[in-house]
């Protein structure tokens, strides 16, 4: 468990960072838990970032996204997590590979996977960004 960075840059850096350890390609689902508070220009950079130029559902229906390892890549990943980062949104990220959660609320990101390995990759990663695991305190 960690907090957000404060700054956006460093925000964007850990959100590409973390899609790249989740897995390029990803596959999984990013659930938003609390879009109905979010404004009309944050839904809409969300809606477009998610489906391009699609007629999307109504997020009342699927607030969800779903990536699938064929056409997401970590680029978009990451700029989705950088979103709920950025705008303080929950959400959490399921990934189908190494059975990996990533939740992030209240300016603090949670992580947990089955893979052993790669939670101690993690851990290197967040050491190389200067973001300090809560845990270890």
């Amino acid at each position: 468990m960690f907090n957000t960075p404060g700054d956006p840059r460093d925000q964007a850096s850990l959100a590409l960072s973390l899609g790249r350890w989740v897995d390029s390609p990803a596959s999984g689902l990013l659930w938003l838990t609390d879009w109905p508070f979010y404004s009309a220009l944050e839904m809409k950079l969300f809606v477009d970032l998610s489906y391009g130029g699609t007629d999307p559902p109504p997020l009342i229906e699927a607030p969800g996204v779903v990536f699938a390892a064929a056409h997401a890549t970590t680029l978009e990943l990451g700029a989705h997590l950088w979103l709920l980062m950025t705008f303080n949104w929950e959400g959490v990220f399921l990934a189908e590979r190494r059975r990996t959660a990533i939740w992030i609320a209240d300016e603090i990101i949670e992580v947990v996977s089955s893979d052993e390995p790669e939670c101690g990759r993690l851990d290197v990663i967040l050491d190389e960004l200067n973001i300090a695991n809560l845990a270890d305190n």
